[in-house]
């Protein structure tokens, strides 16, 4: 499965938080290019401007803020990876490891 799709869930501003492999870089998507249904872009929005609000305004996270913020990005790469099918490779980046850390259908 060499032709797999990587994508990474990831938030910066303006951002989708849909970031997408092409070649050897990563960049930005759309959610219309994948088969992304409705209510799982609207968690997508929900979440970027979550994040965005705080950036924008120029707001300090507080500590359990940047937990929620992570683990809010978690569920949506889960679900993610729920509705896309296995020729997608989903990743989250984890700020702690300083890489991209796979999420698997293992446990679905």
């Amino acid at each position: 499965m060499e032709n797999r799709i990587h994508i990474t869930v990831d938030k910066d501003w303006g951002s989708t938080g849909i970031w997408c492999k092409v070649d050897s870089s990563w960049g930005n998507a759309k959610y219309e290019d994948f088969p992304i249904p409705n209510w799982l872009i609207d968690r997508f929005n929900y979440w970027c401007d979550w994040y965005d609000s705080h950036i924008f305004k120029k707001l300090d996270f507080e500590e359990s803020e940047w937990t929620r913020l992570e683990a809010y990005k978690l569920s949506l790469a889960i679900d993610l990876r729920r509705v896309l099918d296995s020729s997608y490779v989903i990743y989250i980046w984890d700020e702690e490891l300083n890489g991209r850390v796979e999420i698997t259908n293992l446990y679905s």
